[in-house]
């Protein structure tokens, strides 16, 4: 269990932590390096650069509206916690499961590889200039999401997702989407090249 001397601090190495329940928001997340943690009904700091979680469980946790600048989420799983309006900016997700409410998050120019989106309320998502590589967005909810100059370089899938007024679709180019979600991407579709659509 974590101690006094487990406090998240800046430029502080941690491994093999459990933290229960607990308001966390006011410690510093820079330069950190977290290893092998579990975090269950965590409030995390809502300022955050230049850290790793790596190996890591977040379970209920809440980062609601942080910044996250130049981090990585490596071979992590997050579950049933709350992402709303977090900034995940310039960084890594990399071999790792996420089931989240994350609407109104942000993930401009971050390097996503081998990740599952699972389940997760991604409406109002901004996608712009992410690189996408082995990732599946599964039973998502991806309405008004924005994926402007996004690179799905390769294996990128959407299956039973809801995608309602897409913008930038064109970033959304070489992913593969599941049948029954091509409907309701179609009038995002339309509208990026110009179609008019009279119902």
């Amino acid at each position: 269990m974590a101690g006094i001397e487990d406090r998240l601090e800046s430029d502080k190495s941690i491994r093999n932590v459990n933290y229960p329940a607990d308001d966390l928001s006011h410690q510093s997340g820079d330069g950190l390096e977290v290893h092998g943690c579990r975090f269950e009904g965590v409030r995390l700091p809502t300022a955050i650069s230049r850290t790793t979680i790596e190996g890591s469980h977040l379970v209920s946790c809440d980062l609601a509206n942080a910044q996250v600048d130049e981090s990585s989420l490596l071979d992590s799983v997050v579950t049933s916690s709350r992402l709303t309006g977090i900034s995940w900016s310039h960084g890594i997700l990399r071999g790792s499961v996420i089931e989240a409410r994350a609407d109104l998050s942000s993930y401009r120019n971050t390097k996503i590889r081998n990740v599952i989106f699972r389940d997760c309320d991604l409406r109002q998502s901004d996608w712009q200039r992410a690189e996408f590589r082995n990732v599946l967005f599964q039973g998502c909810n991806l309405t008004g999401a924005q994926f402007s100059n996004a690179q799905m370089q390769h294996n990128v899938q959407f299956s039973d997702c809801t995608l309602i007024d897409i913008s930038g679709v064109r970033g959304m180019a070489g992913a593969t989407v599941n049948g029954g979600d091509l409907l309701g991407l179609a009038g995002s579709l339309a509208r990026e090249v110009g179609i008019g659509v009279e119902w």
